[in-house]
């Protein structure tokens, strides 16, 4: 049986509202109160999250192969979500010392990592 295709949407509208957890820790997210910054960079020596999320090393190295960026930005309401914004894109300099930056679609793989990450931050 083949499963349907995950969107954005379908990843993001059951956390909106939920409570996210008290304490995040330091290696995991940049919080500054009101945004929480979660990215792919962050879990290159943390074996744990990658475990915990089934961020496969071959991903990451795909994505540092690729220039991938890959982050969740949670806006905050209190101490609940407000919305999501799940972010892939490559980061380059073009000839110009410009950057060049292209949007990517997440694949279903990273969605269901954002959907874990999501239930990590929102778990009672």
């Amino acid at each position: 049986m083949h499963m349907a295709n995950l969107t954005e949407q379908d990843v993001i509208s059951p956390f909106i509202g939920k409570k996210i957890i008290d304490t995040l820790p330091d290696d995991f997210a940049q919080d500054d109160g009101e945004t929480i910054v979660i990215c792919n960079i962050d879990y290159k020596d943390e074996e744990e999250y990658q475990k915990m999320f089934g961020i496969t090393d071959a991903l990451l190295d795909k994505w540092d192969c690729r220039g991938i960026v890959f982050n969740l930005y949670i806006e905050r309401d209190d101490d609940s979500i407000a919305d999501v914004e799940i972010h892939k894109y490559t980061d380059e300099d073009n000839w110009h010392g410009r950057p060049i930056t292209n949007d990517l679609t997440p694949t279903q793989q990273e969605l269901r990592i954002a959907r874990r990450i999501l239930s990590y931050i929102t778990a009672q």
